[in-house]
């Protein structure tokens, strides 16, 4: 059986689409539409989390992103993607592939959902009230660790081309295109991370991803010459 990416438009499995297509993986792609911000009830039915992404291969469904890179790279990778063993390549390979997912990410949602989601769905009477509440809480909380993180990957970019030093991406790579992408659209990112991104999103696998995937909320390149 073909492994198949469970595909929610505008998320995190775009980052897994990227990588297929950088392996030449042959897969299939099941696309979900959003409901509201979030995954529809379908989703529940491919995994009891019913979150994004999610693969299936054979027997076996997978959630979570950072299994999902490892699973494939482990099985359909033949040594094609670059696993630094020592050194600075290493450290930073691991620093930036976990924490892509275990601090950046939920700054980010966390600051989104108090600037966002949350005062959009408050009744209109209320909403003056929350937003300015959560919008200190986010100014409070969120903003000086993400600002904090967003000049150590610029001053981290300023010298590599990609995260883990080398010269083509790797796990790091993959973990932290999307984050990043987010923080451009926010308007949060910097000339480094920028260039960074372009890097990414102009290679031929990466406009192979968005094509498997549908349109992306995210993609800086569309319309591109």
């Amino acid at each position: 059986m073909v492994l198949t990416v469970h595909h929610l438009v505008a998320s995190r499995s775009q980052r897994i689409l990227w990588l297929l297509e950088e392996l030449e993986v042959p897969y299939e792609v099941k696309i979900y539409e959003r409901v509201g911000w979030g995954a529809p009830p379908s989703f529940k039915a491919v995994h009891p989390l019913g979150k994004s992404p999610i693969i299936t291969d054979g027997d076996l469904t997978l959630p979570e992103s950072g299994a999902i890179i490892d699973y494939i790279i482990r099985k359909y990778g033949k040594g094609r993607i670059e696993l630094p063993s020592e050194g600075k390549a290493l450290t930073d390979e691991l620093y930036y592939s976990h924490s892509a997912e275990a601090s950046l990410m939920p700054l980010i949602v966390n600051k989104f959902f108090c600037t966002r989601i949350i005062p959009g769905q408050t009744r209109e009477e209320e909403r003056p009230v929350v937003t300015d509440v959560l919008g200190k809480v986010a100014q409070t909380l969120y903003e000086p660790p993400i600002k904090l993180r967003v000049a150590l990957i610029d001053e981290h970019l300023s010298k590599n081309k990609w995260f883990a030093g080398g010269e083509g991406p790797t796990v790091a790579d993959y973990m932290m295109i999307f984050p990043l992408e987010l923080l451009r659209q926010s308007g949060s990112s910097t000339p480094n991370i920028d260039a960074y991104i372009d890097r990414a999103q102009t290679r031929p696998a990466y406009r192979r991803a968005i094509a498997r995937g549908g349109p992306y909320l995210y993609d800086f390149q569309k319309g591109a010459k």
